[in-house]
C-alpha cells in the first residue's frame, strides 16, 4: 500500500517507481520476454502493481490481451530471435523513451538424457535460454546506464542441484549464472544491477507425487512468490545487491 507523505509530497511507495527529469515526474519502463503467462505473466503484473510501464514480449496471442489488462504495451516476437529482442528494446524507447529494468525470461528446452541431446538442440537451448540476457543487456545498456536501471533474469534451481530431466536447462542455465557474475562489474561501473532469480517447481504445472516429495516445504511454488523476488531487486530495497542469483524454490536445492 501507498502512504501519502504529510507535506502532499508523492506516496512513499510512488517514489520507487517514478524519476524526475527536468521538474517533471518520469514513469519508470520495464521489460518483460515470455510473458504472455505463467512467471513471466506474474512478473508483468506485479511490477504494473509497482507503477511502472511495462512492456510484454511473447508470440502468444495472450500478449496483447495481458499489455492491456496491465496498462502496458505488447511486442510479440521470439525470445530466441536476435532481431526481435532488438526490435523490442527499439520499439519501448520509441513508447517511453527511457528502460528502467529488464527481466530476461523464457520457456524449457527440450527434455531429453544428455547423452542424446544432438549439436541442433543444445545451439536451440543457447538461443532460447542464455543469449537473451546477453542481447537485452547488449542492446538495452546504454538506456539502463541513462537511468541507473536493474536487471533480473529468470534462470533455475537446476544451477544449484542438476536435474537429468532437465540437461539442456541445467548447461544453460550454468551458464546463465556465470554471465551474470562477470557482467556484474562491468555494469556496476555504468550503475546498472544484474542479478537473476532461479525458481524451482511451480505452479503453472501440475504437480507430480515425485517432484512434490523432493520439496521440503511440501508444495509448488506460486508464481506470484516469484514475482515478489524479482520485483525485490529491481528495486531500490535490493540497491547494494548485484552478481547475485536468489534460489526460490522451496529448499529444493538444499
Amino acid at each position: 500500500m501507498d502512504f501519502a507523505a504529510e507535506d502532499g509530497a508523492p506516496a512513499i511507495g510512488t517514489l520507487q517507481k517514478q524519476h524526475r527529469r527536468g521538474g517533471l515526474i518520469v514513469q519508470k519502463t520495464a521489460l518483460v520476454t515470455a510473458a504472455s503467462g505463467g512467471i513471466g505473466g506474474a512478473v508483468a503484473r506485479a511490477l504494473a502493481a509497482e507503477g511502472y510501464l511495462v512492456g510484454i514480449m511473447a508470440r502468444s496471442d495472450k500478449t496483447e490481451a495481458l499489455a492491456a489488462e496491465i496498462g502496458g504495451f505488447a511486442f510479440i516476437g521470439d525470445v530466441s530471435k536476435a532481431e526481435d529482442l532488438a526490435g523490442f528494446v527499439e520499439a519501448a524507447l520509441a513508447k517511453s523513451g527511457r528502460i528502467d529494468a529488464i527481466v530476461p525470461n523464457s520457456g524449457h528446452a527440450a527434455k531429453k538424457p544428455v547423452l542424446d541431446i544432438t549439436d541442433e538442440d543444445w545451439h536451440g537451448a543457447l538461443d532460447m535460454m542464455m543469449l537473451p540476457t546477453v542481447r537485452l543487456v547488449r542492446h538495452a545498456r546504454a538506456a539502463l546506464a541513462e537511468s541507473k536501471g536493474a536487471i533480473c533474469a529468470l534462470s533455475s534451481f537446476a544451477i544449484a542441484r542438476t536435474d537429468q530431466d532437465f540437461a539442456p536447462s541445467v548447461a544453460q542455465r550454468a551458464a546463465l549464472d556465470g554471465y551474470i557474475r562477470l557482467a556484474a562489474r562491468p555494469l556496476a561501473a555504468d550503475g546498472i544491477r544484474i542479478n537473476a532469480v532461479a525458481p524451482g517447481f511451480v505452479d503453472t504445472r501440475d504437480p507430480t507425487e515425485t517432484r512434490l516429495a523432493r520439496i521440503p516445504m511440501g508444495r509448488y511454488g506460486a508464481a506470484h512468490e516469484i514475482a515478489e523476488a524479482v520485483t525485490w531487486l529491481i528495486s531500490p530495497r535490493a540497491s547494494y545487491v548485484t552478481g547475485q542469483t536468489l534460489i526460490v524454490d522451496g529448499g529444493l536445492a538444499a
